[in-house]
């Protein structure tokens, strides 16, 4: 790796799997495989790591192998991450399979400028990604998770503030614990065209909170054209449910401006958007947003605040009253036109009810597969959610001058 960083040489990775039991160090450097299927890092405590702020590595790419650990438990001060430390000034992380390690990428900044796409990220004890201490202009997108123990995709503000980040065109499934995609604080950050499904426990489908003592949320926060399937829980300690989408002010009011427009949130397990805990939320707006099929409420309102709403429709209400609330004049409700489905003068306040489960071909059953709802990604967008796929051969060094 050093000899390739100084002769300016792409390290190429034959075929093979490699045994590597610590972390491997890059900067200024290419590392390359065949391809995920063919050439694999592999080992108790493998992975790849940037330098540290305040020197991070730059201009670090990573791409076409795997990285597969031997991690079986969940020990947050064990630094067995498949990609980790800082890696800014225009590196890029693509097509890499991560397995078995605590987290997909653990990134530490502050740093600036860094690209995630069509990675593959499986079977972590914890997150898939975090974006961790004051990450910044780094886009994540299509990129396919599954079965993370925490988070999916994560930006924490924890110190400093990560700022004009994306998340897009990600596919996340089955976060066993919290949530799909989150952000934790932080200024003028996107989530954008993503595909969320199957939160299991403490989570939800789409989160924007001010928790774990973040640098709290300023700017514009974007939520745009994502879906959320089957999202949301009961919470095992709070004993009612998490939404599909919902908004935690714990740690200070969230008074910034948050804009989630061109939504669909399709067979929520409990409500489909929440206000929990803490201070206030306000100058949230909604535009074109649908809520079809929830198991209990469209809206789920516990803690002060306001939200606009235009061309909000609900359909498949699991509770008779679409709206929780036992806060009075606590929230207030601005309407705006298009909406329909959800709204109540008189929120529903009293003990928290079964879900009840409806489905759009009628019925407290499951409908037959050609009566379910479906989703489809537009044509344009449908290499966007990328699966795992068999690749078509190995990938051979490219004419770049390679170092073996």
């Amino acid at each position: 790796m050093n000899a390739a960083s100084s002769q300016g040489k792409v390290l190429y990775i034959p075929q093979g799997t490699y045994t590597i039991n610590q972390h491997v160090i890059v900067n200024n450097v290419t590392l390359q495989g065949a391809g995920p299927w063919y050439s694999t890092l592999h080992g108790n405590g493998v992975g790849v790591y940037g330098n540290y702020a305040p020197n991070p590595s730059s201009n670090v790419h990573l791409q076409d192998f795997a990285i597969i650990g031997e991690t079986t438990d969940r020990n947050d001060g064990a630094q067995v991450n498949a990609i980790g430390g800082s890696l800014g000034g225009g590196s890029v992380v693509q097509d890499i399979w991560m397995q078995h390690t605590k987290v997909g990428l653990w990134l530490d900044g502050p740093f600036d400028g860094l690209t995630v796409r069509n990675n593959r990220i499986l079977d972590m004890t914890a997150d898939g990604l975090n974006l961790h201490d004051g990450i910044s202009n780094t886009t994540v997108t299509q990129n396919f998770l599954r079965n993370t123990g925490d988070d999916g995709l994560a930006m924490w503000s924890d110190q400093n503030a990560d700022h004009n980040n994306t998340f897009s065109f990600n596919t996340v499934e089955l976060p066993i614990l919290a949530n799909n995609i989150a952000i934790y604080g932080g200024h003028d950050n996107s989530v954008t065209d993503n595909v969320v499904s199957d939160t299991q426990t403490q989570g939800g489908g789409l989160h924007v909170a001010n928790r774990f003592n973040s640098v709290l949320l300023a700017g514009t926060t974007t939520l745009a054209r994502n879906t959320t399937l089957r999202a949301g829980v009961l919470d095992p300690n709070w004993q009612f449910g998490v939404g599909a989408l919902w908004f935690d002010p714990l740690n200070g009011a969230m008074n910034s401006t948050i804009n989630v427009t061109d939504t669909d949130l399709l067979d929520s397990s409990y409500e489909g958007i929440q206000w929990v805990e803490g201070s206030s939320v306000t100058n949230v707006s909604f535009t074109n947003v649908t809520i079809d099929g929830a198991g209990t409420f469209a809206l789920q309102l516990q803690t002060n605040g306001s939200a606009t709403f235009t061309n909000v429709t609900a359909a498949h209400i699991g509770y008779a009253n679409p709206i929780y609330s036992c806060l009075g004049n606590g929230f207030t409700i601005n309407q705006g036109s298009g909406n329909s489905g959800w709204y109540t003068a008189t929120p529903y306040c009293g003990p928290w009810p079964a879900p009840v489960y409806t489905y759009p071909g009628g019925g407290t059953t499951p409908a037959t597969p050609d009566q379910r709802a479906t989703y489809q990604c537009p044509a344009d967008q449908s290499a966007a959610h990328p699966g795992p796929k068999r690749e078509p051969g190995p990938r051979t060094p490219d004419d770049r001058e390679q170092l073996h």
